[in-house]
């Protein structure tokens, strides 16, 4: 490594700040990933505690919602979740569970409630995924 180094000109100091920043890099990345994964934020591993106080919506679209849906559920399409959302849940502190088909929209849906201030968001991911994790009935 030093003979490439010095072939390329590259000095100590560059080259100890580059290594430096990148043990920084990597440190941050860790620690976040660890957060995240403390937090229970990751769909796949979450279940509310209490399905009765949870507000449970469905981000498809109206012809899918018609198609099925699971017990409970409000639609709110992704597009329209920042438009709607206050109708049906006023409390940004309130416990809201998403789901769609495979679980993008709601991610979608997701990152836009939580940057407008919705503090207890979850993606379920696919509307099977979400009836399993809440134990919930698919309505045909």
């Amino acid at each position: 490594m030093t003979d490439n180094c010095r072939a390329h000109a590259v000095p100590a100091k560059v080259r100890n700040r580059f290594f430096r920043t990148l043990g920084y890099a990597l440190c941050v990345s860790a620690l976040t990933t660890a957060a995240g994964c403390l937090s229970g934020s990751r769909p796949e591993t979450s279940q509310p505690k209490d399905k009765e106080t949870m507000i449970l919506i469905d981000t498809r679209t109206p012809d899918e919602y018609a198609a099925g849906r699971l017990t409970g559920a409000i639609l709110i399409p992704h597009d329209r979740i920042l438009a709607e959302i206050g109708k049906h849940v006023p409390n940004h502190a309130e416990k809201i569970v998403l789901y769609c088909r495979s679980g993008r929209r709601a991610e979608t849906a997701r990152a836009a409630l939580m940057a407008s201030g919705y503090t207890d968001v979850e993606n379920f991911g696919g509307m099977e995924d979400a009836a399993e994790k809440l134990q919930l009935e698919i309505i045909r």
